[in-house]
C-alpha cells in the first residue's frame, strides 16, 4: 500500500487535500510471443486482459471496506 498527499494549496481543480490510498497487486503474468509472432493474437489479448480484471476484482474485495467504506457502488467493469 502506499498513499501520498496532494500537496496542492486549496485553490484551483484540487479544492482541498485528501489523501490518495494507492494498493498494488501482485504481478500479473504475460506470456512471451511464440517465435516469429510480432503481434499477440485476440485470443492471448483477452486472457491478459480477463487476469488483468479478476485480479482487479481480488484487490478491490480485499480493500474495499478499509479504504471504501462509504461507497456509493460496487466495482463494475464495462465492456
Amino acid at each position: 500500500m502506499l498513499e501520498a498527499y496532494s500537496t496542492v494549496n486549496d485553490v484551483g481543480i484540487i479544492p482541498f487535500r485528501h489523501p490518495i490510498t494507492t494498493v498494488v497487486g501482485k504481478p500479473i503474468p504475460v506470456p512471451a510471443l511464440e517465435e516469429g509472432q510480432t503481434d499477440p493474437t485476440q485470443e492471448q489479448i483477452l486472457a491478459v486482459q480477463q487476469l488483468y480484471i479478476d485480479e482487479l476484482f481480488s484487490i478491490y474485495n480485499k480493500y474495499k471496506d478499509v479504504y471504501a467504506k462509504d461507497r456509493k457502488q460496487e466495482l463494475c467493469i464495462t465492456d
